[in-house]
């Protein structure tokens, strides 16, 4: 889960950022927001140790917006995973909260992956 650095809970430039700690993800999942008023670039890392499944595929977005009210908004995405890989990625464009989307498709599809990275 990502860190928060001062008391009105938003991030500060350099602040480590563990979003998705390994694990096995089954379905779509979507993380929780948090805040990036203060923050202009998200320096990401996507780690996929495990994939399984029928034509197993999974994409992670990163979506941001300006408050609860809004509807989101996909600042950008990782390319699409079908097995062991990983890839870093700069997103910009930030609104005021942002938070991850794992989107996977296939039969029984399972994947097993990290997101880390640095906010900026």
């Amino acid at each position: 889960m990502a860190r928060y650095s001062d008391a009105r809970g938003r991030f500060v430039r350099g602040e480590s950022l563990a979003l998705h700690v390994s694990g096995p993800e089954t379905a779509t999942v979507q993380g929780a927001w948090f805040n990036t008023e203060e923050v202009s670039t998200l320096d990401l890392f996507l780690d996929v140790t495990a994939a399984s499944g029928i034509t197993p595929s999974m994409t992670v977005s990163i979506e941001t917006r300006e408050g609860a009210a809004d509807t989101p908004a996909t600042v950008g995405s990782f390319a699409a995973k079908t097995g062991v890989a990983s890839e870093r990625k700069r997103f910009t464009g930030l609104g005021k909260e942002c938070r991850y989307v794992a989107t996977t498709t296939g039969t029984t599809p399972s994947f097993t992956f990290s997101l880390i990275g640095v906010a900026k």
